[in-house]
């Protein structure tokens, strides 16, 4: 039966932060000579053998091209947030089921990823003292379910009395959640008075899903020989299952990448994972257990970690469009909408440029293991269905935006329209009274008597005055027909276009326009009128 000859498994966590309170680079610890020192510190994502122009995705040099920070805990930190102070140390893991064992457990480093899009990776990279193929599986579902606190890892933390000269020990329990969050407590920051000082709630500028999801699993098993059970291996792998889980091949699919004999990538959303085992050929047995060990830390990690940024960014940017307010009929409403799709927009297409890449190697099969993971986490699909739902937003509230500007044209011009009819009675009684008065004064001068009613200089005078009346008459008629029309195309809008016989219709328009000075007059912001 096939052993474990070389093994890690990397636990990785997703979540979305605040890039102004999350700063690692900023929490520091005392070193022995009392000086600052810091519990994160940069380093650079290996990525040997990788086409040029994607070196420095992930490094610490600070140029352009960069579009993440990678950092990895200080040494020194350990013993602060409970784990032994080597990286080799093992504590011991308790799951939760009663039948297994407590085992040992080595979390030899723990790393952070924040990305420019503001989404992050916690990574936890853990080693097993077992050598068992049935326990690896096992391990790495027990610790991947953070939900039950029953999973939890336990040390004795010694401690040492300079008086009595004599080390004491204390047990020390705590879950892969507590861990985190003790984690998050050191590197979130809130600002007072322009000043960095811890966070008292981490949780508002770190958001990570630990009850709806389990974390992300890389892994890597390098057995004595090949297994009888390669299939069921792939599938415990590449589900994250325990053995008890059963397989069956003819009702469930293993996404599979088979790039050398002895070599296997299986990929899923739960991760991805090799498994590769020794031959015959010492030389070949030198490259996995050396160079090909490496490599699935450097390059092909490096890779795993840009796709899983690639789907969460999406994921991120869409929760960003959930976020939109429901469309409505407020001008000021609709206009921030559209400006806040064209913003996600604007984010899609600057995603895509920076961090999506295609023959990421000259090295065929990993191009190959490349695309495997893009298909299996399906990003270019998830990729177009998103750009085209931004795309339907930035229509749908473009077209909103200009049916509420044109609704607010005929609002102006039925306001317009009333205005001028008012104007033009009173203007009109005011200049037809005045003319009146003073074509009477200067008729009775010009004739030296009094004019007499019914006389044909009264009847003159009434013709002047009267005659403009028409004019008057004629231009509110037009206004007035004006207003019935744009009140019935402002009824016809509010109500969907429902068209009823013409005396229902006016009835209706009539009462809708009451309505509508009436919330004019109590100043409701959705209407303008």
């Amino acid at each position: 039966m096939a052993d474990i000859v070389k093994q890690y498994t990397k636990f990785i966590f997703p979540f979305t932060f605040v890039p102004e309170a999350l700063l690692p680079e900023q929490a520091k610890i005392q070193s022995k000579k009392n000086k600052p020192l810091p519990l994160f510190t940069p380093f650079a994502q290996g990525n040997e053998s990788l086409r040029e122009g994607l070196a420095d995705l992930l490094s610490n040099s600070g140029c352009s091209a960069q579009i993440a920070r990678c950092l990895q805990l200080n040494v020194d930190y350990r013993k602060y947030i409970h784990l032994p102070p080597h990286p080799e140390d093992t504590l011991e893991f308790h799951p939760r089921q009663a039948d297994v064992a407590p085992q040992q457990v080595a979390i030899t480093n723990i790393k952070l990823y924040l990305f420019e899009s503001q989404v992050g990776f916690l990574e936890l990279e853990c080693a097993y003292s077992s050598t068992s193929i049935e326990m690896f599986s096992t391990l790495n579902y027990y610790i991947g379910e953070i939900k039950s606190k029953k999973n939890h890892f336990a040390l004795q933390e010694k401690s040492w009395d300079a008086e009595t000269k004599q080390a004491t020990w204390t047990p020390h329990e705590f879950s892969v959640k507590e861990l985190i969050d003790r984690i998050l407590q050191q590197i979130c920051f809130d600002r007072k008075d322009g000043e960095l000082v811890p966070a008292e709630d981490p949780q508002q500028y770190v958001a990570f899903s630990y009850d709806r999801e389990k974390p992300l699993v890389y892994s890597y098993l390098l057995l004595s020989d090949k297994p009888d059970n390669i299939g069921d291996l792939l599938f415990h792998l590449n589900k994250n299952y325990k053995e008890t889980y059963l397989y069956d091949a003819s009702c469930t699919k293993v996404d599979t990448l088979h790039p050398f004999e002895n070599s296997y990538w299986t990929a899923s959303l739960n991760g991805a994972s090799n498994i590769s085992y020794l031959t015959e050929n010492e030389t070949t047995n030198a490259f996995f257990k050396g160079q090909f060990y490496q490599k699935t830390k450097d390059v092909y990690y490096f890779l795993f970690l840009n796709v899983i940024h690639q789907r969460h960014a999406i994921a991120r940017t869409m929760g960003e469009i959930g976020h939109l307010d429901k469309l409505g009929k407020d001008y000021a409403i609709m206009h921030e909408q559209l400006r806040r799709a064209r913003t996600c927009e604007e984010n899609a297409v600057n995603l895509k440029f920076r961090a999506f890449f295609k023959y990421p190697s000259t090295v065929i099969h990993v191009n190959e293991y490349y695309d495997l993971l893009q298909k299996t986490f399906a990003i270019n699909d998830l990729y177009n269905n998103f750009t085209q739902e931004i795309k339907n937003l930035t229509t749908i509230c473009n077209t909103y935006v200009e049916r509420i500007k044109q609704r607010e044209t005929k609002l102006k011009k039925r306001k317009a329209a009333w205005t001028e009819i008012f104007v033009s009675l009173f203007g009109t009684i005011v200049a037809e009274i005045t003319l009146f008065n003073n074509s009477w004064t200067l008729i009775e001068r010009f004739f030296g008597h009094p004019l007499e009613i019914w006389s044909v200089p009264f009847f003159i005078l009434v013709v002047a005055v009267i005659s403009p009346l028409f004019a008057v008459i004629t231009n509110i008629k037009k206004q007035w027909d004006e207003i019935k029309v744009l009140s019935e195309a402002l009824y016809l809008e509010e109500n969907d276009g429902q068209v009823e016989d013409d005396k229902t219709r006016r009835k209706k328009v009539r009462a809708f326009m009451k309505e509508m000075r009436k919330n004019h007059k109590n100043r409701k912001p959705y209407l303008y009128f």
